[in-house]
């Protein structure tokens, strides 16, 4: 049982490092360069947009309609300016929190990565430690 175990082991670290830890892959888990919103549910960053800029409820149609209209200007504007090299626009800032947590969070998956390639021999212990680790960092819920 214990030597089946293994197999389901490194068939799961196998699949693990060829999808989750190809750098195309890890970029996107700490979303490191997200020029838009800063939430990997865009529509949660929309709405929180929305209910930014529109603090009263049941506002009427054409103010909605407007409201799309200066929304959509702005953000093509915005992208327009930050594809521009030369236009000088840069991304909004980070918080110190968020760039400590993407630090942190950048350490964490560089070190499990190094192991996962020089080890021939992955626990589960291995790979629950390392998600309590991320866990500990604060980007899943515990």
């Amino acid at each position: 049982i214990e030597n089946l175990s293994n197999i389901k082991v490194n068939q799961f670290r196998q699949y693990f490092t060829s999808f989750w830890l190809r750098p195309d892959v890890l970029v996107r888990w700490g979303q490191f360069g997200n020029l838009g919103p800063r939430t990997t549910n865009i529509a949660e960053g929309f709405n929180n947009g929305v209910r930014f800029r529109i603090t009263y409820c049941h506002p009427g149609l054409g103010e909605l309609i407007e409201f799309f209209q200066l929304n959509q200007n702005t953000v093509q504007a915005r992208v327009k300016a930050l594809l521009d090299s030369n236009s000088g626009a840069v991304p909004y800032p980070k918080s110190h929190e968020v760039q400590e947590r993407d630090t942190r969070l950048h350490a964490e998956m560089a070190q499990f990565n190094h192991f996962m390639t020089v080890t021939n021999h992955v626990s589960f212990m291995d790979l629950f430690n390392y998600i309590n680790n991320i866990v500990a960092i604060g980007i899943l819920p515990q």
